[in-house]
């Protein structure tokens, strides 16, 4: 008999929606109203059986499921679960849609301001035929590493991973002078980029935000 001495591990995907609370105001009937830390999202009353079962705090989350289910995270643990989506959540103007792209089967749109080096950090892929289907989220890092530690993706992954696809596919029956021609591209660009690294890390201004 094969003795399993761990539980395999699981990795779940969801969008909730949750304010961060910064202040708690108890009552006499027990119940409590918290405060959210932005300004913008009104004040939330909870019950005391709820508050106590939730062992509610400040500087905790208020956090409401899709399927309506309401609970209370600390902050570190939804810190280290969820990452935040600002155009989705709370975008003030339009999201605006590439202009680049197959956009037969599906769009991309940029979320966000451009924020560090004038560039933006969040991007999601929809099904055309209904923008409401999100497919894909992709959140890249935005600012120095030495300042902000790994925070998102890079350019050069994304990259990698078309590179990868378009190998396979040259590598089978799916394999045709067009592709080849796009994975050679995307091979100089690599390389380029890597150079671009290459040259930074030299100059010791890599995972800075040094021109």
């Amino acid at each position: 008999m094969i003795m399993i001495t761990e539980m395999p591990s699981y990795r779940r995907h969801k969008v909730v929606k949750a304010v961060k609370i910064s202040k708690l105001f108890p009552h006499d009937d027990g119940t409590v109203t918290l405060q959210p830390e932005n300004e913008g999202y009104p004040p939330v009353l909870v019950g005391k059986e709820w508050a106590e079962e939730k062992g509610v705090d400040a500087g905790g989350y208020y956090v409401q499921c899709e399927d309506g289910y309401v609970s209370f995270s600390p902050a570190e643990v939804f810190e280290k679960g969820y990452r935040r989506f600002p155009g989705i959540v709370d975008a003030t103007g339009d999201v605006r849609t590439l202009g680049k792209g197959l956009h037969h089967s599906t769009e991309v749109k940029d979320l966000d301001d451009p924020g560090q080096g004038n560039a933006n950090h969040e991007y999601e892929v929809v099904l055309a035929e209904n923008r409401n289907i999100i497919l894909c989220n992709v959140h890249f890092q935005n600012g120095p590493i030495k300042e902000f530690g790994v925070i998102g993706v890079m350019n050069e992954d994304l990259i990698a991973i078309v590179i990868d696809r378009l190998e396979g596919f040259q590598s089978g029956k799916f394999a045709c002078d067009l592709n080849e021609r796009a994975l050679y591209h995307l091979e100089l660009s690599l390389k380029a980029m890597n150079e671009r690294t290459n040259a930074r890390e030299a100059r010791g201004v890599e995972v800075t935000n040094v021109i």
